[in-house]
């Protein structure tokens, strides 16, 4: 086989393969947190529901690429200072 047809075939193969092979990166997660004076607010009810919600409709969705952690000071406001 001469150089030329060589070249031509890898040529073709390199035409025909899919770009997919390269490798892929992780999707990026997004983290979002309250702190409130009071208890923490849940991501399932009241607010922190509507708050998941807002953002689902923007493409966010929790546990896939949105993170959200509550935390509370349960009335304690100088453990907020810290």
């Amino acid at each position: 086989m001469r150089r030329r047809e060589v070249l031509q075939i890898i040529a073709c193969v390199l035409a025909i393969t899919p770009e997919t092979i390269a490798a892929q990166t992780a999707a990026k997660t997004y983290r979002i947190g309250t702190l409130t004076v009071g208890p923490p607010i849940p991501s399932t009810e009241g607010t922190g529901k509507m708050l998941v919600e807002g953002l689902a409709k923007r493409g966010y969705r929790l546990g896939e690429n949105l993170a959200y952690e509550a935390r509370g000071a349960a009335g304690k406001i100088p453990q907020m200072a810290n």
